[in-house]
């Protein structure tokens, strides 16, 4: 059982690549192949953890790459160009497998395990799913002509489940928990609605959103950890980054 379990993270990378490929060739079993893909790399998780003890928190880490798996899916449905579609499948495909790994060795092989790989890979996935989230709901809006009020309907419930996620995951205590959790959701709710109107193409908006999440993000872990530290650099490599996706960005395109 225990050699089955240590290919899984192998075989749930390569099934989940070869059924999303599937569903894209497909013109009428799209939904098909996205959900056995989607389910394959569940089901793996589940069988991983099935007979863990873990911490309340880890369960919350497994929420966002649902969420991503969810939202990569959405994006690939409104995805044209082969290419990228190529480069979102392999990049999803080796992460999911990375992800995969260290819950195994987390779970069946602590000796082989190095701390705190899985809360870093969580917050990479908890940032990855706000983007293709938002990439795929601005998407949404952009080829099926959706009202505004619609999306930002959407992406506030999107929010108000990712908010709970991040602050049980940080384990974050109730003082800190609610008015972070309340004014970050808001904020994040207003950054789209704001993103929304700009004449610019979907993945600047989604890249936009996403970098500023991960300021905050990076901020509230501070927070919640009590490390007085300063998050200088990062906050300059953040906003170098931000500057040169609108900077590089085709405005009313």
């Amino acid at each position: 059982m225990i050699f089955f379990l240590r290919l899984l993270p192998i075989f749930s990378a390569v099934w989940l690549v070869l059924m999303l490929r599937l569903a894209l060739d497909s013109n009428t079993s799209f939904w098909y192949f996205s959900g056995a893909g989607v389910l394959g790399v569940l089901a793996s998780l589940w069988l991983l953890i099935r007979k863990a003890v873990l911490p309340q928190r880890q369960w919350s880490i497994l929420a966002f790459p649902a969420l991503t798996l969810f939202a990569v899916v959405g994006v690939l449905l409104f995805s044209e160009r082969v290419t990228l579609q190529w480069v979102l499948l392999v990049g999803v495909g080796i992460l999911f497998a990375l992800y995969t790994e260290q819950v195994f060795r987390f779970t069946h092989a602590p000796a082989r395990y190095q701390p705190n790989a899985l809360v870093n890979l969580g917050f990479v996935f908890s940032v990855l799913s706000i983007f293709f989230t938002s990439l795929s709901i601005f998407d949404l809006q952009l080829f099926a002509n959706v009202p505004l009020w619609m999306v930002v309907s959407i992406f506030a419930m999107v929010t108000v489940f990712w908010c709970a996620m991040v602050f049980s995951f940080l384990d974050a205590p109730s003082l800190i928990r609610w008015p972070w959790g309340l004014s970050m959701g808001i904020v994040m709710v207003e950054i789209f609605s704001l993103l929304a109107w700009l004449p610019v193409l979907p993945f600047v908006k989604a890249a936009t959103l996403a970098l500023i999440v991960t300021g905050v993000l990076q901020r509230v872990r501070d927070d919640v950890a009590g490390a007085d530290r300063s998050n200088r650099w990062t906050t300059i490599i953040l906003a170098i980054m931000l500057l040169c996706v609108l900077v590089t960005a085709r405005w009313f395109a």
